[in-house]
């Protein structure tokens, strides 16, 4: 005997399959490596970007004045089951504070190391909840002001890792090392939205800086029960080009994808970033979103070795004012 679903008048099949896909990966993306969550995002985001082609062939919806931090759908009301154009304001500002349960892999080294006999770096690849027992403090915020066409966009993250396991070459006599580092990472950029021939889709082109503060600690602990610390301060600027996509796919539910590539030599080898998610707007200015964020930077300066990806599930709550 076949069997179909069925549905209230007010939900979709956008909302129940959402409801369901956001209620059952939490658990996965905390536990996935570096490396293995470079596939999973490549999925999520094949699914962002068919999600594009249901946005241009619904005529039922509209996207007015949208204001992006982590997908922010703008200023819209219902009328007759229908989203109908609400009145557009010249200016516009969007937050989102988000959560971002990010694993790290990759190198670090501060000077002084070879000078004494020890690895000009260490290597670690560990997941979020590898990392939960060494996060002190972090904090993440992103949104933009806008003003017609033009944003400035922000996004600020800082994390506190404290006296994590990493890999250390043999041939040196050293049983362990414990990286730890402080990283404050801020993003500024000015955007242009420009013309997608679809109400339900808005694209921004934009270039800006991302600024790093780092922080970084080395602990080796030798065979002969010896503790040697070495430590390095530093900061540099990166220059970044991107651009910014959104979706609308119901009444309730968006998509969205933002990413960008900087550093060019100029300090950085490269940096990359992207962002990738679906959002549910439970009110005209207020919305939230689950996604993936990886950030990724090959910076090597003045003996100081900084080649991270970070990379992990992102959950934030957005107002649109």
């Amino acid at each position: 005997m076949a069997t179909a679903l069925s549905f209230r008048n007010d939900i979709t099949f956008i909302d129940f399959l959402m409801h369901n896909i956001c209620s059952k990966g939490r658990e996965y993306f905390t536990k996935l490596k570096t490396s293995e969550m470079k596939s999973t995002f490549v999925i999520i985001l094949l699914l962002i970007f068919s999600s594009n082609v249901f946005a241009q062939t619904n005529p039922r919806l509209n996207l007015n004045e949208k204001s992006l931090g982590f997908g922010n759908k703008g200023n819209s009301k219902e009328h007759s089951g229908d989203i109908v154009a609400a009145k557009t304001k010249d200016f516009t500002f969007t937050i989102n504070p988000y959560l971002w349960l990010a694993g790290v892999g990759g190198s670090v080294g501060v000077p002084g190391l070879i000078e004494e006999g020890y690895p000009s770096y260490v290597e670690f690849n560990k997941s979020f909840s590898d990392l939960a027992g060494s996060l002190k403090f972090a904090l993440m915020v992103a949104g933009k002001f806008k003003y017609k066409k033009v944003s400035l966009l922000y996004d600020v993250d800082y994390m506190n890792l404290k006296g994590f396991d990493a890999t250390v070459p043999d041939g040196y006599g050293i049983a362990s090392a414990n990286p730890s580092f402080k990283q404050l990472t801020t993003d500024l950029a000015l955007a242009y939205s420009v013309g997608t021939g679809s109400k339900n889709v808005s694209l921004d082109v934009y270039g800006g800086t991302r600024i790093w503060s780092l922080d970084a600690e080395i602990t080796f602990n030798e065979t002969n029960g010896t503790q040697v610390m070495k430590s390095k301060k530093n900061s540099w600027v990166d220059p970044v080009i991107g651009f910014q996509a959104d979706f609308v796919l119901s009444k309730k539910w968006y998509s969205y994808v933002k990413t960008d590539f900087g550093g060019f030599g100029v300090n950085s080898d490269w940096t990359y970033m992207l962002i990738g998610g679906f959002g549910y707007m439970f009110s005209p200015k207020w919305n939230t979103s689950a996604g993936l964020k990886y950030l990724g930077v090959s910076f090597d300066k003045e003996k100081t070795v900084w080649k991270v990806n970070e990379v992990g599930l992102l959950l934030s709550l957005g107002y649109i004012y």
